[in-house]
């Protein structure tokens, strides 16, 4: 085979083989974005109360102040202990199934609207558009978030008189119902 030939032959391979990688990772691209659309998120919202304003930053810090949480919340009492109160009551609980990149909207105990949509679900990170209202309509919060799935992520607002409304939500990826 003469040198322009084989040269020819191998830039040939090589494009073929550029076409196939572009097609493999185009399939790829394909699958995952279908994969995501098919993919489920169980998000709990709890809504909390949080009273006892407590004393400085440097009380808070040290941790010499103790604080009050209801059983319902131990899971966050070390993320609540950060927090400048002392007691922590538990209002309302929601569970909501919501598919990825579908919006969803729950009402709020005190008439608030809380809206999400989740971007993304992975095994360890979850991706979500947050936009939590007042009952006039306006934002308290509109954000995107990151975090670990399957850990509670809080946020919160100053509700009235030293008190604060914290929102705990936590996202775990929805196992597909098994066909037999």
């Amino acid at each position: 085979m003469s040198h322009s030939c084989s040269r020819f032959v191998r830039h040939l391979t090589l494009s073929a083989l550029s076409c196939a990688a572009l097609l493999y990772a185009g399939h790829l691209k394909a699958h995952a974005a279908d994969s995501c659309e098919g993919t489920k998120v169980k998000l709990v919202v709890r809504t909390i109360h949080a009273s006892g304003a407590r004393g400085g930053e440097a009380q808070q810090a040290s941790g010499e102040s103790t604080i009050s949480v209801e059983n319902s919340l131990t899971d966050l009492k070390p993320k609540l202990a950060m927090l400048p109160f002392t007691s922590f009551r538990l209002i309302s609980q929601r569970e909501e199934e919501i598919s990825v990149k579908k919006k969803e909207s729950i009402q709020l105990p005190n008439g608030q609207t809380l809206a999400f949509r989740p971007m993304y679900m992975d095994k360890e990170r979850v991706g979500m558009w947050l936009s939590w209202k007042d009952t006039d309509g306006s934002d308290i919060l509109n954000t995107r978030i990151h975090f670990d799935a399957d850990e509670s992520v809080l946020t919160g607002t100053d509700y009235r008189d030293n008190e604060g409304r914290i929102l705990a939500i936590r996202a775990t990826k929805t196992e597909p119902a098994k066909s037999e």
